[in-house]
């Protein structure tokens, strides 16, 4: 297998320089027009393909370590374990199917950089996922094709019954990418009526909910947290 890392390097934005890094395969399309990554970023999108031996050592490679490490944001086939590959800095590791691992890191790419639809941030997205500990958080991620309609509600609402009964029932994103094929007939009043009968008007849970247009493929993107272990990890 080729398990050769690429990375790629989107333009500045608040949070410093920022980093999409694959392991197995290409960078995503969307990605293929950042430049070549030339400086040590502040937060890096790593999309696990496949279990590089050398995956430490290549990650670590001209980087900050320790309390300058860049923050790491993991989407890792769920052929693989995800704890296999958390480094300094990890924020959180987000399990999904291989077909999917593109579309939720896309979906990183617009918590960090925006615009979003909705105000949110990558900070919004760290307290819904329980807050930056040292402690990696562990999620599981679901992308349904689509706008909105029974069929996409039905699939979301089957994965977050599965990831419910596999413990991955605390803090959930709801995300939803528009392309700009669709753009024109999104409607916005439609999505927030699928967000509100998957999550429900009193929430129990942490959530985070937004949209955001120009992205590749227009879908719903689920994903959904294990509570963190009592007492595990430290606030940041």
């Amino acid at each position: 297998m080729n398990s050769s890392l690429h990375a790629k390097q989107a333009p500045s934005t608040d949070f410093g320089v920022l980093a999409i890094r694959t392991i197995g395969g290409e960078c995503p399309e969307w990605a293929a027009g950042f430049p070549p990554l030339t400086g040590t970023p502040t937060v890096e999108i790593l999309i696990v393909r496949e279990a590089a031996p050398d995956f430490a050592t290549k990650l670590s490679s001209g980087a900050a370590t320790g309390a300058n490490a860049p923050w790491l944001m993991l989407v890792v086939d769920d052929a693989l374990p995800p704890e296999n590959f958390i480094s300094d800095g990890a924020i959180w590791a987000i399990s999904a199917t291989a077909r999917d691992l593109d579309i939720i890191a896309e979906a990183f790419l617009r918590l960090v950089c925006g615009p979003l639809m909705i105000g949110v941030d990558l900070a919004d997205a760290l307290d819904v996922a329980g807050g930056h500990a040292f402690v990696p958080h562990f999620g599981r991620g679901a992308v349904v094709e689509g706008l909105y309609g029974d069929v996409v509600q039905c699939d979301l609402e089957n994965a977050l019954r599965l990831f419910a009964e596999t413990k991955f029932d605390d803090g959930v994103f709801i995300l939803q990418s528009i392309s700009e094929a669709d753009d024109e007939q999104f409607d916005l009043v439609k999505s927030d009526e699928l967000f509100t009968s998957l999550l429900g008007e009193s929430r129990a849970r942490p959530a985070l909910v937004t949209s955001y247009c120009g992205a590749s493929a227009s879908a719903v993107i689920a994903i959904s947290f294990k509570k963190p272990a009592t007492g595990a990890g430290t606030e940041r």
